[in-house]
């Protein structure tokens, strides 16, 4: 199935992913590649509908900076499905009709895991 990518906000609202800083600006575009997995890496997702993305924030993370990374993370998954929308049908997501929306969320499912909020330097 690949790896989860952890997405982690500490107590101070710095983002990291896998252990490493990101700026929210690239945040969108590293979930796209996790995943799609265009190369076919083994530590990014096997294929889009095995995709888990899993976030973790601490108990003093701020809600704007939570809010930001989840609605970065649902902004990925919105491009991915325009991407696919327009490859198959040639038109937008939101244009296409409620059965080939399913069939693009099928194949592109948005699972988001969410940890309950913890003590950051304990994980």
């Amino acid at each position: 199935m690949g790896f989860q990518p952890i997405i982690a906000l500490n107590a101070n609202d710095q983002l990291l992913v896998r252990n490493e800083e990101v700026a929210i600006a690239d945040l969108r575009e590293r979930v796209k590649v996790f995943i799609m997995n265009p190369q076919g890496l083994p530590h990014l997702a096997a294929a889009p509908n095995q995709a888990i993305v899993s976030l973790v924030n601490d108990r003093a993370t701020s809600y704007a900076a939570y809010l930001a990374v989840y609605n970065e993370l649902k902004a990925a998954y919105q491009e991915l499905w325009d991407e696919a929308a327009q490859a198959r049908y040639g038109t937008w997501f939101d244009q296409l009709t409620p059965a080939q929306q399913q069939n693009i969320r099928a194949r592109i499912p948005l699972v988001i895991s969410e940890a309950e909020p913890t003590d950051y330097e304990t994980y």
